[in-house]
């Protein structure tokens, strides 16, 4: 071979070495994980403008929060143990969003009618508390084991999209949330 042939290979091999280690990655590379970390709701479930009642027995509704972004529980107003756990996760997710925390709140439902533990908090301001017992916004949570055992996510229109268990990763739900928040314009 002379050298301008060698010279005409290089340049092959430079343009060609991109397109074949593109083809092997995707035919022989398998990730281990792809998708979200939380179960995505297929339809999603439309809450809707639900109306319950606040601390203070006043009328609460979805247009309250002006287009915010939830994450959402539901469990007793003694707020146990798993109850604690949950809103301790809420709050490090909501704590990890950093500048999309505005665009985010955090709601919990009292699903028993029982008045709220005032010793029991998360630590951080901005946690809505609404007793929504008997209420058509607590008949629609889907749930696998009881609406208890579940983190909602819903977005700024009312539809319930994603959840979570109990015992999900902190870090699972703040990735997909900020995936969401990132994609979407609205909220």
């Amino acid at each position: 071979m002379n050298r301008g042939q060698v010279k005409l290979l290089l340049i092959a091999a430079v343009f060609a070495t991109p397109v074949a280690l593109s083809y092997a990655t995707y035919y022989f590379w398998k990730p281990t994980k792809i998708g979200n970390f939380g179960e995505l709701l297929n339809p999603p479930v439309v809450l809707g403008d639900f109306v319950v009642r606040d601390e203070e027995g006043k009328t609460f509704s979805l247009k309250t929060l002006g287009g915010k972004w939830l994450i959402l529980q539901s469990d007793s107003g003694n707020c146990e143990a798993a109850c604690l756990k949950k809103l301790q996760a809420m709050r490090r997710v909501h704590v990890a969003l950093g500048k999309n925390q505005e665009r985010v709140r955090r709601i919990a439902l009292i699903d028993d009618g029982k008045p709220r533990d005032p010793t029991h908090h998360d630590g951080a301001e901005g946690l809505v508390w609404l007793d929504a017992t008997g209420s058509e916004l607590q008949k629609k949570l889907p749930a696998l084991n009881g609406t208890r055992n579940h983190i909602y996510l819903v977005d700024p229109l009312g539809n319930l999209f994603m959840r979570y268990s109990v015992d999900a990763e902190v870090k699972g739900i703040i990735k997909d949330l900020e995936r969401v928040l990132k994609a979407s314009k609205i909220g």
